[in-house]
């Protein structure tokens, strides 16, 4: 099945915000959720499994997910993941680098087939686009109700307001960490 993930790179992360994205994702990473209800919810009922690169073996510490320069594929440092493919999890290889490199822009999808892993590869383009605006362009096959899930999840763990990119959900809607049933979202408040 294919379900792409965007993300063209229009220019580096500078250090600063992606310090503050390697921070937020590593939190994300050591709060998963047991399953995943993103991508239409395919895979509720198995687990979210990461693992390096290709796949074929498991990320268990945070710091893992990231590596820095492979050659061809990217320069600086990147996030590098992909599903378990002992149990058939994988798809293609998320790869999301902090240095703009124009001659090398292979990784600039994401076919996640809607497999667990995808949870984690929209928590990250969540946090890029939030961390570093204007440095990469994200759209998705998946709409905001296949992202929504993910966002609500994740605003409570890095404890601040978050927004989908707008290609994704088109009007702009913000995600707040507190009881989102007390809040008019995405429209201003009246206090009278």
């Amino acid at each position: 099945m294919r379900y792409m993930h965007y993300y063209t790179q229009k220019a580096s992360v500078p250090e600063e915000q992606w310090a503050a994205f390697k921070s937020k994702l590593k939190l994300a990473f050591n709060n998963l959720p047991d399953s995943s209800t993103s991508a239409g919810g395919f895979y509720k009922d198995c687990p979210i499994t990461l693992c390096y690169g290709p796949g074929k073996q498991g990320v268990r510490k945070a710091d893992k997910l990231f590596v820095t320069g492979q050659g061809n594929d990217f320069t600086g440092e990147a996030t590098w993941f992909n599903g378990d493919r002992l149990v058939g999890h994988e798809a293609q290889s998320f790869i999301l680098p902090n240095v703009f490199d124009p001659e090398n822009q292979k990784w600039m999808h994401c076919n996640t087939e809607c497999k667990p892993y995808d949870w984690f590869v929209v928590t990250a383009l969540i946090l890029i686009h939030h961390e570093a605006p204007g440095c990469f362009e994200i759209s998705s096959d998946g709409r905001r109700e296949h992202w929504e899930p993910v966002i609500r999840w994740l605003a409570p763990v890095v404890g601040h307001e978050l927004t989908l990119p707008q290609a994704v959900d088109g009007v702009g809607e913000r995600y707040y960490p507190d009881s989102f049933e007390n809040r008019l979202v995405g429209l201003p408040s009246f206090h009278f």
